[in-house]
C-alpha cells in the first residue's frame, strides 16, 4: 500500500468509464492507480473494471478501491495486471510527462487555466484538487517546494496562480514564497496560502511577504478556495485596465510591497467587503473610505477628517472619471463598510 501511495503521480484529465457503465473524471494516474472525481461513492476494496483512454485505444484493467467520498472521489488501485497492460500505462504516464500529451487536452482542457497546488498533504491535495478540477480549472498538484519550484521554471504553459501551504517537511512554503518573489518571471504569479494554521500574526507575515490571500483550511472549502481563485484571476486579468490605488501612487504598502515594514500594509489592500467596487481589487479603488490608508506621505484618519486631501487627490479624480455613471458616492461606500 505504501509503495503505491509513493509512485509519483502525473496529472491525467480524462472521461474514465468504470464497469463499463459509469462515467467519472480521472484527476491524476501513476503506475499503482488512479484518483478520480464522481458524485457518487463506493465500497473500499470493491473490485471494478476500468477503461483508460489513451490515443486511439483503450487501457482495460481492475483497480481496487482504496478510498471513497461522494461528491469528491476515488483512490483507485490497479490489481493484477498483466506485462502488456503495465507497459500500456507506462508508455502513457510516459507520454503525458514527455509533454507528447498535454494533461488535459484529451478532455478539451486546453486554454482553462492553470493551478498549481503545493501540499505534501495527499489527502488535502485530492479534495481540492477534485473540486478545482470540476470547478474548469487544470491542476497541478506536487508535494515538495523544490519540485513545485522547477516546475515553474522548465513548464512551457504558464501557471495562472500558485497555491501554497506553509508548513511542509522539505522546504516550508515561506522559503518557497520568497523564492517566488524574488525570481523575476515568477514573482507576477499571484499565490494563496492554504494553511493549517489559523493565525492572524502568521497571516500577516504572509500577506508581509507578498501573498495575495491567506485561508486556513478549517474555514475553507474546496468550494470556498474554487472561487477565492476565480475572483482573484478575474481581478488579475483586469489589471491593464483599472489601476488600485497603490499602484497608481506606487506607494509600496500593498501586500509584499517595499514599504510594508516601514509603514504596514494598506487597509485599502485588504479590505474585503469593498472588492471589486469600481473594478478595483478590495478597496483599491475605494481608498478614500477607508481609514489608515496614506497620501502625501502621512498615514490619513477617518473621510471627515481627511475630506480635503481626498477630493483634491488625484487618484480620487482620475476614479470618479473612469467610472462616470458607475462611480458610487462616499456615503455608499460607509454605509457598506458599516454592514
Amino acid at each position: 500500500m505504501n509503495n503505491v501511495r509513493n509512485l509519483k503521480r502525473v496529472p491525467f484529465t480524462a472521461d474514465i468509464l468504470v464497469n463499463g457503465e459509469i462515467k467519472v473524471t480521472a484527476i491524476d494516474i501513476s503506475e499503482g492507480g488512479l484518483f478520480v472525481h464522481t458524485g457518487r461513492a463506493d465500497i473500499p476494496g470493491k473490485i471494478v473494471e476500468v477503461a483508460i483512454p489513451f490515443d486511439d485505444d483503450i487501457i482495460k484493467v481492475r483497480a481496487k478501491v482504496q478510498h471513497s467520498q461522494a461528491g469528491i472521489g476515488m483512490g483507485l488501485m490497479f490489481v493484477n495486471l498483466d506485462m502488456a497492460q503495465k507497459r500500456a500505462v507506462r508508455e502513457l504516464i510516459d507520454s503525458l510527462q514527455s509533454g507528447d500529451r498535454s494533461p488535459g487536452e484529451e478532455a478539451g482542457q486546453r486554454g482553462k487555466k492553470e493551478v498549481l497546488l503545493i501540499d505534501d498533504n495527499l489527502s488535502t491535495q485530492r479534495i481540492y484538487k477534485s473540486r478545482l478540477v470540476l470547478e474548469g480549472f487544470s491542476v497541478t498538484a506536487v508535494s515538495d517546494g523544490f519540485e513545485a519550484i522547477k516546475i515553474l521554471k522548465t513548464r512551457q504553459s504558464p501557471t495562472d496562480i500558485i497555491v501554497l501551504d506553509l508548513y511542509m517537511d522539505k522546504i516550508d512554503g515561506f522559503k518557497v514564497l520568497s523564492v517566488l518573489k524574488n525570481t523575476s518571471e515568477l514573482k507576477h504569479i499571484p499565490v494563496v496560502i492554504l494553511s493549517s494554521i489559523n493565525s492572524t500574526d502568521i497571516m500577516k507575515k504572509a500577506v508581509e511577504k507578498g501573498a495575495d490571500k491567506y485561508l486556513a483550511k478549517m474555514n475553507t472549502s474546496p468550494a470556498t478556495l474554487a472561487k477565492t481563485i476565480a475572483k482573484i484571476l478575474h481581478h488579475d486579468s483586469r489589471k491593464s485596465l483599472k489601476a488600485n490605488c497603490w499602484e497608481f501612487t506606487g506607494c509600496g504598502r500593498a501586500p509584499g510591497g517595499e514599504h510594508v515594514k516601514q509603514s504596514g500594509i494598506c487597509p485599502a489592500s485588504l479590505e474585503e467587503r469593498l472588492n471589486d467596487l469600481h473594478g478595483g481589487l478590495n478597496a483599491g479603488r475605494a481608498c478614500w473610505a477607508i481609514v489608515g490608508t496614506m497620501c502625501g506621505g502621512k498615514v490619513q484618519s477617518t473621510f471627515a477628517q481627511k475630506y480635503k486631501t481626498c477630493v483634491t487627490c488625484t487618484f480620487y479624480k482620475k476614479v470618479r472619471e473612469e467610472e462616470d455613471r458607475s462611480y458610487q458616492d462616499t456615503m455608499f461606500l460607509l454605509n457598506m463598510l458599516d454592514q
